[in-house]
Parts: structure tokens; C-alpha cells; sequence
């Protein structure tokens, strides 16, 4: 029994010291790192405020119907008066233009010689 108390006395201080030492040398490395850097992106910020939003767009081309149908018409008629705007809405039937009377008259003459 002496001999296991012996082993006791010896083995239980070396063990706390390892213990100690461990705890230690655990807590200076802790201390001792530096949080890993985060990769932020900027902020932003805007007020919410009420009110429209407009958006013109300015575009020249064509119009063409999908199913399109062709007419002869002489060359040389004059329009006297445009019946619509630019942005009107207009549907089937209705008159976009006047054309002037005589330059159909002259337009008629020139397709009978």
C-alpha cells in the first residue's frame, strides 16, 4: 500500500501541473488570435418617398399591319386635312385623312391615257 500511496503522491501533483500548463498555454493562444475579416459589402440607404414615374420614349419607324393588303394607289393625291394626332387611339373605320378632291380628278385622268 505504501508503494501505490508513493505512485499517488507522485502522480497527482504531475498531473495537475500538465493540467495547469495545458489551461495556460490554451488560454495565450486564445488570446492571441485575431478574428478572421469579413468581407462586407457597402451600405446603402434612400429615403422612400411618394410620387410618379414617367418614361418617354422617342422611337421612329414603321407601323405595319400583320396581315397587310395591297392597294394601288396613284402617286401625286393631296391630303388636305389629317383627321388624327400623334398618340391618338383609332379604331376600324375611322377617317385618318382628307384627300383633296381635284388631285383625284387629275389622278383619275392620268390612269385613263
Amino acid at each position: 500500500m505504501k508503494g501505490r500511496r508513493k505512485k499517488l503522491m507522485i502522480i497527482i501533483p504531475v498531473t495537475c501541473v500538465c493540467v495547469a500548463g495545458a489551461g495556460t498555454l490554451g488560454y495565450f493562444k486564445l488570446r492571441n488570435t485575431r478574428p478572421a475579416v469579413q468581407e462586407t459589402t457597402p451600405m446603402q440607404s434612400a429615403e422612400a418617398k411618394k410620387g410618379n414615374l414617367s418614361k418617354t420614349i422617342v422611337e421612329t419607324g414603321n407601323l405595319e399591319l400583320a396581315d397587310a393588303v395591297d392597294l394601288n394607289v396613284p402617286s401625286g393625291l393631296e391630303i388636305s386635312e389629317v383627321q388624327v394626332a400623334s398618340g391618338d387611339e383609332v379604331k376600324e373605320g375611322d377617317v385618318l385623312a382628307v384627300v383633296d378632291a381635284s388631285s383625284i380628278l387629275e389622278a383619275m385622268d392620268q390612269m385613263e391615257e
